[in-house]
Parts: C-alpha cells; sequence; structure tokens
C-alpha cells in the first residue's frame, strides 16, 4: 500500500513538472478615430506572446513580431489611412486579424487566424492558421501534422474537400469556365491554410473566392483527427519512468480523480 502510495505521489509531482507554454493574449490596436472618438477606421491585431523566454517562445514570438509588422505596412492599408475621413463611423472601415488559441498537446500548439477586411462595398472575412511545435519554436506544416508526405497529405485534404462538396451541394462553381471541383484538383501543397482545432480536428481552410462563391465564404474542411490536446504522450511517459511491473492501479487512480 506505502508503494503505490509513493508511486502515485511520485507521478503527480513529474506530471506537474511537465513544461506548458505560458502565453498572453496581447492587443496593438492603431485604429483611425474622428474628433468625437468614433472609429472611422478599425485596425488591430490580437496575438500570442510567450514569456518564459525558452528558445521556442523566442521562435514563436519571432514569428509574430513579423507577421504583425507585415500586417501594419500592407500598401493597402497604408492608402486607407489615408482617406479614412471619408468613412461612416456607423459603418467603418475595418482591417482586423485574430489569432484565436485552439489546440494544444505535448508538442503542438494551434491558433485559428481570423481577419476581416471592410473598405466600403462588400466586407470579407477569411481564416487561417499557424501551428507550432513546442520543442523549438518551428512552424509545423499540414504534412507534419498529419505524419504524412506532402503528397499524402495534398491527396487526403482533396478526398475529403471532395466529400464535403457532395454533401454541401448547390454553393459551388459549374460552368465550363469556373468549375469549383477542378479547382481543388488543381491546388498545390503550398497554398493550402489549416489549423488543428480544441477537438484535434486537422482543419483545412480555403479562403472566400478560392472555390466558391463570394457568399460563401471561407470554406472549412474536417481532414483527420490528430492527438487529443492534454497530457497525452507525458502522462504515458511518465507511468513507463516508474519502477513498477504493472500501472494499471495508477492510470485508474487517475482516471477516477479525473487527472488525465
Amino acid at each position: 500500500m506505502k508503494k503505490r502510495l509513493l508511486a502515485a505521489v511520485l507521478a503527480f509531482s513529474v506530471l506537474l513538472s511537465v513544461p506548458t507554454f505560458a502565453y498572453e493574449m496581447k492587443t496593438i490596436d492603431d485604429s483611425v478615430r474622428n474628433a468625437q472618438g468614433q472609429i472611422l477606421l478599425e485596425n488591430s491585431v490580437v496575438y500570442p506572446y510567450f514569456d518564459s523566454q525558452t528558445e521556442a517562445d523566442k521562435a514563436i514570438n519571432e514569428y509574430f513580431e513579423g507577421k504583425n509588422k507585415e500586417f501594419f505596412s500592407d500598401e493597402m492599408l497604408v492608402g486607407a489611412r489615408e482617406y479614412a475621413d471619408n468613412a461612416d463611423p456607423e459603418f467603418p472601415y475595418t482591417d482586423t486579424c485574430e489569432y484565436i488559441p485552439q489546440y494544444e498537446s505535448d508538442d503542438m500548439i494551434s491558433f485559428m487566424e481570423k481577419s476581416a477586411w471592410y473598405m466600403g462595398g462588400v466586407s470579407n472575412g477569411n481564416i487561417f492558421g499557424v501551428t507550432f511545435s513546442k520543442k523549438d519554436g518551428h512552424v509545423v506544416g499540414l504534412a507534419e501534422a498529419l505524419n504524412m508526405t506532402e503528397d499524402e497529405a495534398l491527396k487526403l485534404v482533396k478526398e475529403k474537400t471532395f466529400e464535403f462538396m457532395d454533401n454541401n451541394p448547390g454553393m459551388w462553381f459549374d460552368d465550363e469556365i469556373v468549375n469549383s471541383r477542378n479547382l481543388v484538383e488543381e491546388y498545390k501543397y503550398e497554398s493550402l491554410f489549416y489549423y488543428i482545432d480544441k477537438d484535434g480536428q486537422v482543419i483545412v481552410s480555403y479562403p472566400t473566392y478560392a472555390i466558391s462563391y463570394g457568399a460563401a465564404g471561407d470554406i472549412i474542411v474536417p481532414i483527420k483527427t490528430v492527438k487529443k490536446a492534454g497530457q497525452g504522450n507525458a502522462f504515458e511517459a511518465v507511468l513507463k519512468s516508474l519502477p513498477f511491473k504493472n500501472t494499471d492501479f495508477l492510470k485508474k487512480w487517475f482516471e477516477k480523480t479525473g487527472m488525465k
């Protein structure tokens, strides 16, 4: 009994020591307002800042620093700021971006990138995504996330997209000049955007107009469920490290207490 209690305490202490990525969401707001303080051009980005300063943290922070610089220096945005005084405060011009936390496992962390754009006329919104390795902070490509080659990943994405199209008729280009199935067939691996959602599903997003009418907005296609978020491998690794032949009692204890 004492050995089992000691094992439980040891496993629990090791699990608590498993490093987690500490970050906070920050906002850069460069909106244009009139003399009354009303927004004429809503211009902001919400992004994560990692503060434990490991090499992975630094790499991820550098990524967002570069993306933010690129976002605020866009030529179209710079031009829009010059005529923002013409905007109606009830319908202000908009150029925003928000990185929304989605998935975190032992080895990856993923964000949905949600953008909104309006400069008069039709408003646009797009969903992209970015996933990082928690080991060194590199951007995890779709093939790596799926544990496939790029050709295999592209083939799977097309198969799932065609299934999605078959299950959602009436929203696709289908004439001789522009055909949605042909557009998907011609898609290149490097043109794909994805993120991993909170349930561990790899989601591929096609930007507005990419394969369907503008009214359809982004096309979001679930591709495959990867490892569930949570302790995952860390939990199994801890159990294997303990000096016991049978650790089933520990698994049951953690499940019973809701800690796994």
